[in-house]
């Protein structure tokens, strides 16, 4: 069951705007999975080039394109080695690239959850992909949480319970036939402030089964209501998640547009 069927009445009988775009709230889902993807890092195997390291938010910030993830994401691999596939292209040609930036960890931040966080910059001119921009969630800045909230939190991303990998022996090879993934939706609720700031806690509401591994990176956007009536914002980034708990930690957009723009 789609988390839609937890919105109240009220909101779902009213179109909801999305950036710019007036969406039926039926189709919030189909419209937000897009801007959440599933992280790859380049290894050395010649069957098997690609591991799964858990999801990515793509979003666009003043016409500037970024990916977000959690440095936790990439232990044992460097930044050079991550991969995305664009919408759609499962098993075909990855992309990688762009401008990597991380938190430098000093004395006056190494208690703080924010070094966790890392970002990507993208020029879509550069990649050749046919309606690259359309990935990147359009952040309002006056639409990002808090501002308007009504209180229901959506994350999205990719346990590594709900990936499946299709391999196919080619002679004495295997190489990987197809990418078959699920990308997790939920609502959830915020419960409290972290002490590290930009952190936050919520308790997610699962309709269904699945991990939190693989969850890290996802994105978790808020509906608000202003003037003009009932919008998607970004809330934050997915940060950490226990199998055993129904809450989970995220780095809130205030911290991502910083960091991000600076």
């Amino acid at each position: 069951m789609s988390f839609v069927a937890d919105l109240p009445t009220y909101i779902l009988q009213k179109y909801i705007r999305i950036g710019s775009i007036w969406i039926s709230p039926d189709q919030i889902e189909i419209a937000l999975h897009r801007y959440v993807k599933l992280l790859f890092c380049q290894n050395d195997s010649a069957q098997f080039p690609l591991t799964p390291r858990g999801s990515s938010t793509f979003f666009r910030l003043n016409n500037r394109f970024f990916a977000a993830f959690c440095h936790h994401q990439l232990k044992g691999y460097s930044p050079e080695n991550v991969m995305f596939y664009p919408r759609g292209t499962f098993g075909k040609e990855a992309f990688g690239g762009g401008i990597f930036r991380f938190v430098i960890k000093r004395s006056n931040n190494i208690d703080e959850e924010f070094i966790d966080v890392g970002v990507i910059e993208f020029r879509p001119e550069e990649y050749g992909v046919k309606n690259f921009s359309s990935e990147f969630f359009p952040v309002v800045l006056q639409d990002c949480w808090p501002r308007g909230s009504l209180g229901h939190l959506i994350v999205f991303g990719y346990p590594f319970d709900k990936l499946n990998i299709d391999f196919l022996d080619i002679g004495d090879e295997t190489e990987i036939n197809a990418i078959n993934v699920k990308c997790a939706t939920a609502s959830a609720k915020h419960t409290h402030r972290l002490s590290a700031r930009w952190a936050h806690q919520a308790l997610l509401y699962r309709k269904e089964q699945f991990s939190m591994n693989g969850m890290s990176g996802g994105a978790v956007f808020h509906i608000g209501e202003d003037s003009d009536g009932f919008f998607v914002g970004l809330a934050g980034l997915i940060q950490r998640g226990g199998d055993n708990s129904d809450r989970f930690s995220f780095i809130d957009t205030e911290f991502l547009h910083r960091f991000a723009t600076t």
